[in-house]
């Protein structure tokens, strides 16, 4: 029994490993997060806005952004060159093949203009690279956005991911979905007329007539041709987008279509969640080949 009591008393405890993740939604004044400025931040910065500010350490390619009045830490930025504790095990030297090899593809992809963020909500990441990673699986990645985003529920993508299919007037050789924009259940034929390769580009907007966001879509001439034909064949008909299985817009097509359209939500859209779509449909277009 005393063997095993010295045995017990002498064998060291791992204390679980440390994730910089877990310093989101923790207040400036916590245990944890004095401790990571003491140590990973040795020389900082305050810039404010109103209620909110960043403390930015530079020096240490890390910066923290608390907001609201409870001062909470809602971002982390990450530079390359910072040498703390990375988040979900990422590395600096890691290339956007390895990256979707160890998370999978991303739910998001967010295009900017000098940047391309692989976005994965459920891991509170966004991995920034250089543009050229959205068809060079090659590129390595420059700066990490820690972000808390709702949870989202992911399943198994359907192949291709984004798909245009006509609604059916009847449940003949027709898959059942639901309308998010009027809650109806709706006969979704089993032909893909469109999908992700055949758009040009992808972008969230504004409506110039009341502020409202939409998601700006160009298809590529050759699909253009092919959805005039389509809409032109099928006016009074609803047209579904389908991603990952699930429709997310059908509207009802009242003339012929060309190669531009804009996609909206119903009721009060926010901007947040359009982005959203947006970066989903992305993450659809710029997928890796296999």
């Amino acid at each position: 029994m005393l063997a095993l009591l010295l045995t017990l008393l002498l064998t060291p405890t791992t204390a679980p490993a440390f994730d910089i993740v877990d310093l989101l939604g923790r207040s400036d004044d916590s245990a944890e997060v004095t401790a990571f400025v003491e140590r990973h931040m040795p020389t900082t910065e305050i810039s404010r806005f109103g209620e909110d500010y960043y403390l930015l350490s530079p020096e240490a390619g890390v910066n923290l952004f608390f907001a609201n009045v409870n001062r909470t830490l809602t971002n982390v930025e990450l530079s390359n060159g910072y040498a703390g504790p990375m988040p979900n095990g990422v590395r600096w030297e890691m290339t956007r093949r390895e990256v979707e090899r160890a998370f999978g593809p991303p739910p998001m992809i967010d295009v900017g203009v000098d940047d391309v963020a692989l976005i994965y909500p459920n891991r509170k990441l966004h991995l920034n690279f250089p543009t050229d990673a959205l068809t060079d699986g090659e590129a390595t990645l420059e700066w990490i956005l820690l972000f808390d985003h709702e949870p989202m529920a992911l399943g198994e993508p359907t192949k291709p991911r984004l798909q245009f299919r006509l609604v059916q007037p009847e449940d003949d050789d027709a898959e059942p979905m639901t309308d998010p924009g009027t809650g109806l259940n709706l006969a979704v034929g089993r032909n893909v007329h469109l999908d992700e390769r055949d758009l040009a580009s992808v972008q969230v907007m504004l409506s110039p007539h009341d502020d409202r966001p939409l998601i700006a879509v160009r298809l590529t001439p050759e699909a253009g041709e092919k959805f005039k034909v389509l809409t032109a064949e099928h006016v009074d008909r609803q047209l579904a987008l389908v991603l990952d299985g699930e429709i997310i817009f059908a509207p009802t097509i009242r003339s012929p279509l060309g190669d531009t359209f804009v996609i909206e939500s119903g009721g009060e859209p926010d901007v947040s969640d359009v982005r959203r779509l947006a970066g989903q449909i992305n993450a659809a277009r710029f997928a890796l080949p296999e």
